[in-house]
C-alpha cells in the first residue's frame, strides 16, 4: 500500500530489514510477484490517475531491493527486468515534469534509484543500450527552482555512477549523448544540465 514520503523515511531501516527477510526466505514465485507489483507501481497510469504515492512507494521498494543481497534465480529475474524498470522511471520523470506539485516529490527519489541501479549493476549491465536508458531520465527532468540543488546533485550521482561503474559503456555512449545534449528533442532541458552532460562526456 502507498504511504507518505516522511513515513517512508522514518521506516527506512525496518522496511529494508523486512524486505530483506522476505527476499531471503521467499520462493522465486514470491519474489517474481513482488517484482511484478513494483513494476505495476511504476506504471505511468498511476500519475494519470493522480496517485503519485503509489509511484513513490514503488521507487522506495526498488531502492530497498537494490540494498538486498540477491542471488541465483532471483538475481537473474531482477536484472532481466532492469530495462523495463529504467524505461518506467524515465516515463515517470517525463510525466511528473508536467506537474509542478508532483515533480519535487518524485524527481530526487527516481534519480537516487537510477544511480543505485547503475552502481549495483556494475559488471552486470554490460549492454550499452540498457545503461543508455538512464539518459532518458536526466535529459528530461527540469531543474525546478524549489529542488534545484537536490535534483542537480541527483543528476551528478547518476553520471558519476556511469563514470565509476560503467567506463567501457560510457565510451560507447559518447556520440549518442553528445547529440542528445547538444540538440535535445525536449526543449524543457535547462542549459545547466546540457552543459553538465557535455562536460561529462568530454572526460
Amino acid at each position: 500500500p502507498e504511504v507518505k514520503d516522511q513515513l517512508i523515511q522514518d521506516l527506512d531501516v525496518p522496511l529494508t530489514e523486512l524486505i530483506a527477510q522476505l527476499v531471503e526466505n521467499g520462493t522465486i514465485d514470491d519474489f517474481s510477484t513482488m517484482l511484478r507489483l513494483l513494476i505495476e507501481g511504476l506504471n505511468v497510469c498511476n500519475l494519470w490517475k493522480q496517485n503519485p504515492e503509489i509511484v513513490l512507494s514503488a521507487v522506495t521498494l526498488l531502492k530497498v531491493l537494490l540494498n538486498c543481497p540477491l542471488s541465483g534465480e532471483k538475481e537473474k529475474v531482477f536484472w532481466f527486468s532492469t530495462p523495463q524498470i529504467m524505461t518506467a522511471l524515465a516515463m515517470q520523470i517525463k510525466e511528473a515534469s508536467q506537474d509542478p506539485v508532483v515533480l519535487p516529490v518524485l524527481a530526487v527519489p527516481i534519480l537516487e534509484a537510477a544511480a543505485l541501479l547503475l552502481r549495483c549493476g556494475e559488471g552486470i549491465l554490460s549492454n550499452p543500450h540498457h545503461v543508455a536508458l538512464v539518459f532518458n531520465i536526466i535529459l528530461t527532468v527540469p531543474l525546478d527552482q524549489r529542488v534545484y540543488n537536490s535534483v542537480f546533485l541527483g543528476i551528478h550521482e547518476v553520471l558519476f555512477a556511469i563514470l565509476q561503474c560503467h567506463p567501457k559503456v560510457r565510451s560507447k555512449l559518447k556520440k549518442k549523448t553528445w547529440n542528445a545534449a547538444s540538440c535535445p528533442r525536449d526543449k524543457t532541458i535547462y542549459l545547466p544540465i546540457r552543459l553538465f552532460l557535455l562536460l561529462f562526456i568530454s572526460c
